[in-house]
């Protein structure tokens, strides 16, 4: 945080991202926020803003182009108030970040759509191969 607040509504911005090597990203309202960097357990960057609603979006860059871990929050921000939003990086590129008003976990969980796609595509090969083995089976046969 800063060593002189400035007066109006804040968002103070609390990010976890842990040593995976992923950068954390944040918007208020699509405007990229400069976060402060991370020492320790984390950063906190004091956004001002001015009082009401406001969506803010985090996520974590790898190696400059794999964006990963997206998450977003609305909140109202009282005049003259400050609300806390803590984000965490997830450990891995398919677990989605968390974000919320309190402190949050490291995710390690990974999608429900990466789940589904990774058994879709381990269905698919296994009747491709069955499939080709059938085939190679039925051509043995007739020779």
């Amino acid at each position: 945080m800063t060593a002189h607040p400035r007066p109006g509504s804040t968002v103070v911005v609390h990010a976890v991202s842990g040593a995976s090597g992923g950068q954390v990203r944040c918007r208020v309202d699509g405007h990229e926020v400069q976060l402060l960097p991370s020492v320790g357990s984390g950063s906190s960057t004091l956004v001002p803003v001015a009082p009401g609603q406001h969506t803010i979006s985090c996520y974590g860059i790898y190696q400059l182009v794999a964006r990963y871990g997206e998450a977003e929050l609305v909140i109202d921000v009282p005049p003259g108030g400050q609300v806390d939003v803590h984000y965490a990086l997830p450990r891995t590129s398919e677990a989605k970040g968390m974000i919320g008003l309190v402190p949050q976990q490291r995710s390690a969980a990974p999608h429900a759509r990466t789940v589904l796609t990774n058994v879709a595509m381990a269905v698919v090969v296994v009747l491709v191969c069955g499939g080709g083995a059938a085939l190679w089976q039925l051509l043995q046969d007739r020779a």
